[in-house]
């Protein structure tokens, strides 16, 4: 009965949360629009299609790792947990130097991805440096623990810390566009937003799951349970990523940044109905 609860409370913060986030994300886009332009709208979707991709490094792993949480989670197997969380810790590690590296390696195609011009002083190779750098930390610093709460139905937890970094990262944001009208502070912010967020998940995990630890081997056995679950749940995660972010990236080569924020505009609000109503508790 406990866990049919959590399961309710979950649902209702986790549809809570995706329409702040979504309502902040529009407001802020629009405002973008409106105080530096319109084509900062299109090279920012423009580094998230790319980010997009280059986390399909990921290959699912995250969904089989809590996958593999659940059974041992309920048979208080505290020893199998630590083991399964140290197991992630490393995985994710792997994953950010090869997320990073991979991202180095596309700079010098850069200028083939944006053909379109971009306002003078600014710098894309920087502007994009900080994207990837966002996604990359986030990979380093205690991402793993997220699985903590979600494993033990505590989703609420984590929807709760970033429904509050959402509304702080608008408001700094919104404050860099309109006082600054600078793309370079407000894409600045996003790391220091990412940062915050694990870190916080991190102190909360360690006050409400003490017990739990990321150390310890992973038995052969569970690695291989673990990266068969990973195999299908990569062929999802490929579509899910070619159908979100490889539009965006061709729209840039070939017609320019102006008209991938045109259409980003179209698609995000005939798409915020289907997040509120679709994205996971």
């Amino acid at each position: 009965m406990e866990r049919i609860n959590n399961s309710i409370r979950n649902i209702k913060y986790g549809f809570f949360a995706s329409i702040i986030s979504t309502f902040m994300k529009f407001f802020t886009r629009t405002i973008m629009i409106y105080t530096i332009g319109v084509k900062f709208v299109g090279l920012d979707s423009v580094f998230l299609s790319i980010i997009g991709i280059l986390n399909l490094t990921e290959l699912g792993f995250s969904n089989a790792v809590n996958f593999s949480l659940y059974n041992p989670v309920e048979r208080k197997d505290y020893n199998l947990i630590n083991c399964i969380l140290n197991y992630y810790k490393k995985i994710y590690r792997c994953i950010g130097c090869l997320i990073t590296i991979l991202g180095i390696l596309l700079v010098p195609f850069l200028n083939k991805i944006v053909t379109e011009e971009i306002p003078q002083g600014q710098n894309i190779y920087i502007l994009y440096f900080i994207a990837l750098f966002n996604t990359g930390i986030g990979y380093f610093l205690f991402a793993y623990k997220s699985s903590i709460f979600i494993v033990n139905l505590k989703n609420k937890e984590i929807s709760y810390i970033k429904t509050i970094l959402s509304i702080v990262q608008c408001i700094l944001q919104i404050i860099a566009l309109i006082k600054f009208k600078s793309y370079f502070l407000y894409i600045l912010i996003t790391p220091i937003i990412t940062i915050s967020n694990n870190i916080l998940i991190s102190i909360r995990a360690k006050k409400y799951f003490p017990y739990y630890r990321a150390v310890g081997r992973l038995p052969y056995i569970e690695q291989r349970n673990i990266q068969k679950n990973v195999i299908g749940l990569f062929i999802q995660k490929v579509g899910t990523v070619v159908f979100s972010s490889v539009d965006n990236i061709v729209i840039s080569a070939f017609l320019g940044i102006t008209e991938v924020a045109l259409y980003n505009n179209y698609y995000y609000v005939t798409q915020t109905s289907h997040t509120i109503w679709c994205d996971e508790p």
